[in-house]
Order: C-alpha cells, then structure tokens, then sequence
C-alpha cells in the first residue's frame, strides 16, 4: 500500500476482547516449554492455560518445566531438550549474531519488568549517580549499557547481584536491579518502602517473557507454535480477571513461594501495565495514533462508548461513529477507501455488524491485540496481530520519512468544516423549555462539567442519546457498558472511580430502570463517603427494551412501562442523586 494513493484514510479505534475458538478435532501436539525461572505470577498466563484447559481445547498437550539459576533455556532448546522457552528479545537477538537459529515467535510483556529499586531518599535515577549497584552478569550486557548511556553511571558502580535483597538492605546508599513484580515485595517485608523505576517507563525498550524457537521448529510446526501463542495470549487474559487456577499450578511447582508474592506478583503486571490490551483508550495510547492521523492527514473516529480516546477539539476528532454516533463521523466511516482499524474489533455498538454502518467497498486494514478479533465481523486486506499503540508509533515514524502523504486534504477539510456545523447546530438545537428534555440537559452539562470530570453512564436509551452528546476532554473519562451489557451499571461504576480518584469529579448518568437496580449501593457510598453525583433520566420505562418493542413488534409492548420511585427523595449522606 501506497501512502500516496490513500484518498480517503480514516483512522478508527476502540477496544479489544478476546474470543475463543475451538481448534479442529486432531491428535493432540505433544510441545515442551521452559521458563526463565522458578514458578511466579510472572509466568501465570501459561500456567492458567494449562490449569484451564486451554492449550487442549486448541489440539495441544503442553508440558511446562520450570526454569531457574542452573537452567540454561537457550542451551536446552538449541540441543532439541524443550520446544519452546521463555527467552528475552536482547539475548535472542545475541544468540542471533552468534549464528544460533533461533527466532522469537511472541512477547507475554509489552513491557520488560525490570526494574532499579532504590531507598526511599533516591527521588530519580540521576540520584543514583556514584552510589553502589547490585547488578547481575547477565545484566551488563542488556540495561546496564543503556543505564550509563542515559543517566551517566559507571562501571566503578557495579557490585554483584546475588538475587537477593539483604545488601541492598544493608547499605542505605545501594541500590538494586529487580523485576517489579517481585523484588520490591521482599524490601517492603524488610520494612523498606522502596523507591521502584520501572525501566520501561522511562524509555527502555525490550519485550519481555518471550517465546522463543529454533527456525528449524518453527518451519516444521508452524501450526502448532500458532496455536501455542493464541492459547497463552487466552490464558493471559483469563489468569488476570481470576489466577486461582494457575497460582495452584504455580505452587505446585514452586512450593516455596508465597500466596502474598503471587498477589503482589499479578498486582503489579495489572499496575504497570506489563501485559497491554484495550487497543487505543485502554491503553491511554491517544499520542501515537494522534501521530498517526496527522501524518496520513486523516480524520479519527472512535466506537461507541470510548469518545474519550482522543480528546475533545482536537481538529482531527470527528466523535464517534455508528448507530449510536453522531452523523459526521458516521458519515466517514461510509465513505473511507481506507479504514485503519486501530485496536477496535468493528463489532457490534459499532457496525451492528452491517455494511449499512460501514462502506462495503473500503479497503480494511485492522490492527489488533487479540489475534481471534482479526477480520472476525468483516473482511479485511490487511491483517495486523499487535500492539495498537506501539504499531500506531512504528506506521507514524515509518511515514515521516515519506515524501508524499495522503491526497485527502479536500476531504479532510470538508469533514472538520462538517463537525464544526455539526456541533454549532446540536447547542441551537437544543430543547431548554423543559430541564428533562434530554438535549438541553445535555447542553447544560457541556457547559458545567469540569473538563476532569469522570462521566459513567448505564446501558439503554441513555447510552444511544448521551454517548456523543458530552465533550470528552482527557482520555479515560467516558465509563460505559457498552462492551458488557450491564443494566445498573453506571452508579456502581462511578463508586469504584471516586474510590480510585478521589480527587475527580464523578457524575453518573442513569435511567430510572437501571437506578432503581443499584440504588441499594446508596449504602456503600454512604460507609465510605463516595460522593458522587448523579443524574436518573426518569422516563418511566424499560427504553431501550421499548424502542425495539416499538420498532420491530408493532408497538405491542409487554412490560416495558415501570413505576419508579421519588429518586429526588433519596438523597442520603454525601451520596447524591
């Protein structure tokens, strides 16, 4: 594809979910696998896996054997002992240069957990300048090199690492390498709140727990060794919503370690963000694919229910598209040759699955962490298993050094000069005779709202009209239940936020359905003072329920009318309605 020829490119995004789909009935694939270490919640993934059934169920009998300090994975695999091990990108790229055939299939951590752990006084790493570092061998080879080169330290600095943290205890001016899931565990039992620098917050590039496997194996089993992935990139997802079926392997296999590791352990991956999903907003991955855009010169789009991936008046945003968007970006959507589906699976709240939503003509190019989303609702000319942000950044970087862009600038122009109608006509639009009247609320609302304001709403009527009726200012400010389908949802969310957050504003938008299902959390918000605010759009009925009763049985409505109570009434504590 040539940037040049991409008249109308149209950048969409969203979130990602993970689908499962049964392999075809065969014999089992017997595939031995070594870790890097002792059994540890950084190797959960692959254990949940096995614990769940998940590498049989894709025609798979996986062995896993527990690495540790005499374990020399490389050395196993290149002699065929293990088909597979947990390898790191640095030491595959060595063995690489060294003639070894070896290649790297997939990466459990977008980010490497490797960290420095400092005492409490130590506020940056250029603290650490002079002072003692207790560094494995294996490390002055990987980020040790880039340690000196980006805070000026020294070889003079280095000390030995031993795996453990009692000289670091010892000397109050050391520091320590360690991975970020573990070490600092250790240190806070000691009685040590630790300074932690994440390396790959700070610039450090590699992937991390990679599955690594001769060319020779690869070539061979090719099948097999995709099935091997997607079943732990499941297993991943399933180990992070509920590890107690892997931790019961990891202790099985590692006796010696601790319940408390291993929830410190899964805390901080979940924390850090080492293992990465939720395409563009989750992600918090706006700059790149704002990069993006600005480069192809191509309007954004966003799903239904993730308007906060991208800021709200950026010249490139055209809101959110689909049934339950606004008309511009609908519009595009329609129209693009090009859609570059950014981390969003084009589903449901979308497309409803129709070309009515979406050009049947346009060429799609999707990019996707779950590899089961990839062309799953429509075809596709590209298929692109990734990252969205990281691949978002490399496409960027990559076109930059072009000399041609996109002919789209007519076009562009046209959308942003649309929007900006748009927008001008849903203010002088709006019904202020009556403060129910949902378009002059939401008029209201624009023009109160802190930008940092936390938004939840609830599934129904209010998710259709609210959704793209609100500006969305900051990633991660817009709460849906989109993507669940879960009717009460909004107020509970909200509570959860403002614990989180304290210091936003939360205000949650509800039906009077959906309230009349959580108001019993009025309690919760009261124990721990959730003071939240509230809005129940009283409409006294089931809407969504009653619009498809309208639209598609001939009005005979059965059970969609309710009575609700006084909600003004309700008003308890410091939680508000």
């Amino acid at each position: 594809m040539k940037v040049a020829r991409i008249s109308r490119t149209l950048l969409a995004f969203g979130w990602w979910t993970a689908w499962a789909v049964p392999a075809a009935a065969q014999p089992l694939a017997k595939l031995a696998f070594t870790t890097n270490w002792y059994a540890q919640a950084e190797h959960g993934g692959f254990y949940q896996a096995l614990a769940e059934g998940t590498y049989r169920k894709h025609g798979l009998d996986v062995e896993i054997r527990m690495g540790g300090p005499q374990v020399n994975g490389l050395q196993l695999l290149v002699a065929r002992q293990t088909d597979l091990f947990m390898g790191y990108d640095i030491q595959t790229v060595q063995a690489a240069t060294q003639g070894l055939p070896v290649v790297t299939v997939a990466a459990a951590f977008q980010k490497d957990p490797a960290a420095i752990i400092a005492h409490p006084d130590v506020k940056s790493l250029e603290d650490l300048k002079g002072r003692p570092i207790f560094i494995s061998p294996a490390s002055h080879t990987t980020f040790w090199p880039w340690l000196k080169a980006r805070y000026g330290f020294t070889d003079a600095q280095l000390r030995p690492y031993s795996f453990s943290v009692q000289p670091f205890l010892v000397d109050k001016r050391a520091a320590q390498q360690g991975y970020i899931t573990s070490e600092p565990y250790s240190v806070e039992k000691a009685g040590v709140k630790p300074s932690v620098f994440l390396l790959a917050d700070l610039g450090y590039p590699p992937y991390a727990e990679t599955l690594v496997v001769t060319r020779g194996t690869l070539a061979a089993r090719k099948d097999t060794i995709r099935r091997f992935v997607q079943a732990s990139a499941e297993g991943w997802k399933s180990y992070l919503s509920n590890p107690a079926p892997g931790n019961a392997l990891i202790k099985r296999d590692n006796p010696r370690i601790e319940d408390g590791l291993i929830a410190y352990g899964v805390a901080r991956i979940k924390e850090y963000g080492i293992v990465t999903g939720g395409g563009i907003k989750n992600t918090m991955g706006h700059e790149p694919a704002i990069a993006l855009a600005q480069a192809l010169n191509c309007p954004l789009v966003s799903a239904p229910g993730h308007g906060d991936g991208i800021p709200f008046g950026h010249p490139l945003n055209a809101g959110q598209m689909g049934p339950r968007g606004n008309p511009v970006a609908s519009r595009l959507v329609k129209e693009a040759d090009v859609i570059l589906a950014l981390g969003t699976r084009l589903g449901f709240n979308s497309t409803f699955y129709s070309y009515d939503n979406i050009n049947r003509d346009a060429q799609i190019i999707q990019i996707e962490l779950e590899p089961t989303a990839i062309g799953r609702f429509f075809p596709i000319a590209l298929g692109i298993w990734a990252d969205a942000p990281t691949a978002a950044k490399q496409l960027a970087d990559a076109i930059a050094q072009q000399q041609q862009r996109a002919a789209g600038d007519a076009w562009v122009s046209g959308f942003q000069a649309e929007r900006q109608a748009y927008l001008a006509k849903r203010d002088a639009d709006a019904d202020l005779s009556h403060p129910t009247q949902p378009s002059g609320l939401f008029k209201t609302l624009r023009g109160v709202l802190p930008e940092d304001a936390a938004i939840t709403m609830d599934a129904g009527t209010l998710c259709l009209q609210a959704t793209d009726a609100l500006n969305y200012h900051h990633p991660r400010s817009l709460f849906t239940p989109l993507d669940f389908g879960l009717v009460g949802f909004s107020f509970a969310c909200g509570l959860g936020i403002k614990a989180a957050r304290p210091d936003r504003p939360v205000v949650s938008f509800m039906g009077d359905g959906g309230f009349g299902m959580t108001v019993s959390e009025l309690s919760t918000a009261v124990e721990y003072g959730l003071n939240t605010v509230t809005v129940v759009m009283n409409n006294g009925s089931w809407g969504a329920e009653k619009a498809y009763q309208r639209d598609f049985f001939g009005e005979r409505y059965i059970g969609a009318d309710i009575t609700s109570p006084d909600f003004a009434a309700l008003e308890i504590g410091r939680a508000h309605v």
